[in-house]
């Protein structure tokens, strides 16, 4: 620890299962005389119970079966304190999934030591912080998993889409075009996986904003 500590440091509780990477994360954040770590690494379920008020929450979600569900968690143990994912996990779905639960920020373990500093000291001062590395990656998986809008849908898909977005039911839709209750399913499943959307809700924002609903509907 450094002989140097500045007077009030940025007191941090680091959340990890003890191994020689969390053990190195500590050493490394305490040679800055700005942080201090007060606890940790610490499994998640040590760490909930501990009766502290960090600056800042730095944890692997990958220490915790609950994955990003973790998050709030933390917060609920120390509502005062931000969260820092810092982890190995660069899954974009999970760095989304992990910043939606409340994460003020997310970098990787490989990332360099300074990127490492500068984003526990932005979260704890109250800003959010992604690693660089990580953005386009989110973006390039937010623009995969978007519909295309170049998706061409034959004539009775769109017949289908229209009636689901007036609201029919499957079989009042099979009842009027004098088709099985089966193949009405199948369209249906097959129009959720042509457009890339999973809920009827995200059928009707499609077909809306495409411009495929009647006039007046």
């Amino acid at each position: 620890m450094s002989a140097t500590r500045a007077p009030n440091p940025t007191s941090v509780i680091l959340v990890d299962r003890r191994n020689v990477v969390s053990e190195g994360v500590r050493a490394f954040l305490e040679l800055h005389d700005a942080l201090e770590v007060v606890a940790g690494p610490s499994e998640p379920a040590k760490a909930v119970m501990l009766d502290l008020e960090p600056d800042i929450v730095v944890a692997d979600i990958e220490a915790s079966a609950d994955g990003p569900a973790l998050i709030p968690h933390l917060h609920e143990a120390f509502p005062q304190a931000p969260v820092l994912v810092l982890t190995l996990l660069d899954d974009p779905k999970v760095v989304r999934a992990s910043l939606a639960a409340g994460a003020g920020g997310y970098v990787l373990k490989s990332a360099q030591p300074s990127e490492l500093i500068e984003a526990v000291e932005t979260v704890a001062s109250g800003g959010s912080y992604l690693q660089p590395a990580l953005g386009m990656a989110i973006v390039r998986d937010r623009a995969d998993d978007a519909p295309d809008a170049n998706v061409h849908l034959k004539p009775g898909e769109v017949e289908i889409l229209r009636m689901l977005v007036r609201g029919f039911t499957n079989s009042e839709i099979a009842a009027q075009r004098g088709v099985s209750l089966r193949t009405v399913e199948t369209q249906r499943a097959n129009l959720l996986r042509q457009l890339g959307v999973r809920t009827r809700a995200e059928l009707v924002r499609y077909a809306r904003e495409h411009g495929l609903t009647e006039r007046g509907s």
